[in-house]
């Protein structure tokens, strides 16, 4: 699975991420039907960890679904994931208040298996490969363009 963040939207209610997800079968193989679920969070401390790594698939919305994925197939999904500004949890950085989106997928493959990826998304850095940063949440209603993504490391 590669995901991109293409742009985050922010609404006077929702914060709306728009994405790329290209799903490859390098396997012998076909799978399918797969099943996409998909959610978007606030990450922050007080949060447990196993609250925002360890996702419960069967809880997630079914965002996409692929009939099959032939051996060396490529399939390109396009979607949107909301978060509603509510459901936000402000981190201070100084005297502001920032937020950390983790963009949070199941995929069942339709052979009994499931591949879970978290992805935290922010604000591209100056340097390519560069530490990405928070979103400000003192702005009003606009459109960040230019996002970066890092894939989490899940715990075993």
């Amino acid at each position: 699975m590669q995901f991109e963040a293409r742009h985050l939207s922010r609404a006077m209610v929702n914060a709306t991420l728009a994405y790329r997800l290209r799903l490859t079968n390098h396997g012998g193989t076909a799978l399918g039907p797969l099943h996409v679920a998909g959610d978007i969070v606030s990450a922050h401390a007080s949060l447990p960890a196993a609250e925002l790594l360890a996702p419960d698939g069967d809880a997630l919305a079914t965002i996409h679904e692929v009939p099959q994925l032939a051996p060396g197939e490529t399939a390109v999904l396009n979607g949107e994931l909301r978060l509603p500004l509510a459901g936000v949890l402000p981190i201070a950085s100084g005297s502001a208040h920032v937020f950390v989106p983790l963009a949070r997928f199941c995929i069942d493959t339709g052979n009994g298996g499931t591949v879970t990826r978290i992805f935290v998304v922010g604000l591209a850095g100056e340097q390519p490969g560069g530490p990405l940063r928070p979103f400000p949440l003192n702005r009003g209603p606009g459109v960040d363009r230019a996002l970066g993504q890092r894939e989490l490391e899940l715990p075993g």
